[in-house]
């Protein structure tokens, strides 16, 4: 599971139209969480479709991507499975060069990188 990296910086930050840099850093909290049932805090990257083949000597893939479904929590305390499109738009270039933190930036996910931080929503169908 990741954890969103949305509560680190201000919702401006994870906007593509609004991002600024380090002066956006500030720890944020579950009060900044805008939709509690729409917002992402753990997510799975892996999704259920990955099984481990002791033939192969690796995990693969059984579905095809758009069977698989990602494991999700939610700030409310709820939790599902979701396929990809049923996810909302997310940075593209997830923290982008301003990384200060231990995740790769080349990583951009949904619930992770969520566009308007802790105030928007991840899961929209």
């Amino acid at each position: 599971f990741w954890i969103t990296l949305t509560s680190r910086a201000r919702d401006a930050f994870w906007d593509p139209e609004t991002r600024g840099g380090r002066e956006q850093f500030k720890a944020m909290g579950i009060s900044d969480v805008r939709f509690p049932s729409a917002k992402g805090l753990f997510w799975d990257r892996t999704a259920n479709g990955r099984m481990y083949s002791p033939e192969l000597g690796r995990s693969e893939f059984l579905d095809p991507p758009e069977r698989r479904r990602h494991p999700t929590a939610f700030f409310d305390g709820r939790a599902g499975s979701f396929r990809p499109h049923q996810f909302g738009p997310f940075m593209i270039d997830g923290v982008g060069w301003w990384n200060p933190w231990t995740h790769p930036t080349n990583a951009a996910s949904p619930v992770v990188h969520t566009i308007g931080g802790l105030g928007g929503r991840d899961v929209v169908d």
